[in-house]
């Protein structure tokens, strides 16, 4: 990990926030989140519980995989991570308030336009939050961590891990809100 300065913080910051607000609009278009915000918005839907808080809790247990995974390898600055976690939950609910003017969709162009701008913000976010090399957010580092213990790379660790968090949400919402499509969707993919 670099030595944050504030330039980097201030754009690190910017991509949690527009990350955020991807998941925010891609809520809003219906046709799903992206893998790592599936099963959190779908916890979500089950409990009531607001969906920011959900995505910190979740997070925040992506940590603690790390942890209890790498024992000894876990390095102190990695639990910069739930600060990251909470600052992100914290975005969701704000940029979802933010956007309570934006209508929800009715037709499938509509609804697809919607996600991909959902989409768009969720590239530039994670774009602009990586770029600065400062901490991945909990599921980069989940990834990471799996790359480490398995040899594997870290963009194979991250495929496999996104179709976990596809499959446990759409197994969650099948169980619970007898749905598979609660929180997955087109625009998941």
């Amino acid at each position: 990990m670099e030595k944050p300065n504030l330039r980097k913080v201030i754009f690190y910051c910017l991509g949690v926030f527009g990350l955020a607000l991807g998941v925010s609009v891609s809520i809003r278009s219906g046709l799903g989140v992206s893998p790592n915000s599936s099963v959190p918005y779908t916890i979500s839907l089950i409990t009531g519980l607001d969906n920011g808080l959900c995505q910190t809790l979740v997070f925040i247990l992506f940590v603690l995989i790390q942890k209890l995974v790498l024992r000894g390898d876990f390095k102190f600055y990695q639990w910069l991570q739930v600060i990251t976690s909470i600052l992100f939950g914290f975005f969701v609910n704000l940029t979802t308030s933010l956007i309570f003017f934006v209508p929800t969709p009715e037709g499938m162009v509509a609804k697809l336009a919607l996600s991909l701008l959902g989409s768009f913000f969720v590239g530039t976010g994670v774009f602009f939050y990586l770029a600065t090399g400062i901490i991945p957010m909990s599921a980069e580092g989940l990834a990471q961590m799996a790359a480490h213990k398995t040899g594997k790379s870290v963009p194979n660790a991250k495929l496999v891990l996104d179709c976990i968090m596809v499959l446990t949400s759409a197994l969650l919402g099948l169980i619970f809100l007898k749905s598979a499509l609660a929180g997955v969707g087109v625009g998941t993919i």
